[in-house]
């Protein structure tokens, strides 16, 4: 059974639980992509990625963390910043199955506060291009020489004209 956990409704002390699962059981794509990028080891890019968020959410199967995802402000009015990591246990099929057929309320959700979200991606990474494309996101540039090891990377988008900030709500 695949349960969804609002970060702001987790202790503390269970979240660290969470993402020290997380980070020792990270998929080899997921570790690759933040040594191509930031190098930092998966525990603290995991709690960093969280506390830049103002939305994350803990995907469990069957009480066992195997994604987390979540989006954070930019420098750009309007766009956010969409990460996602997870386990190996998220691509088995029964597991993404029951993500997929979730998820994209929670997309909907971050839309509601950016109408554009968007990130970077390692071109080595396969199976979490697959998800993107599934979730209606589109790559739209390639980044040649991109992070610290200088590898190719595109730049994804994910843009819903529908959706306005919540600030500009009444």
């Amino acid at each position: 059974m695949i349960r969804y956990l609002d970060l702001r409704e987790v202790d503390g002390g269970t979240l660290l639980g969470y993402l020290g699962h997380l980070a020792e059981n990270l998929r080899p794509s997921d570790v690759d992509e933040l040594s191509a990028t930031v190098g930092t080891p998966a525990m603290q890019a995991l709690v960093e990625s969280v506390i830049a968020s103002q939305r994350a959410w803990i995907i469990l199967a069957d009480e066992e963390p195997v994604c987390i995802f979540g989006a954070a402000d930019t420098e750009h009015p309007g766009a956010g910043c969409v990460w996602m990591m997870g386990t190996p246990r998220m691509d088995e099929r029964a597991v993404a199955l029951s993500i997929c057929r979730s998820f994209h309320a929670y997309l909907a959700e971050l839309h509601q506060l950016w109408p554009l979200l968007f990130n970077f991606i390692d071109a080595r990474n396969q199976k979490s291009m697959r998800w993107l494309a599934w979730g209606g996101f589109q790559i739209i540039e390639a980044l040649p020489r991109f992070g610290r090891e200088g590898r190719l990377f595109f730049t994804f988008t994910r843009y819903d004209p529908q959706c306005a900030p919540l600030s500009s709500q009444p």
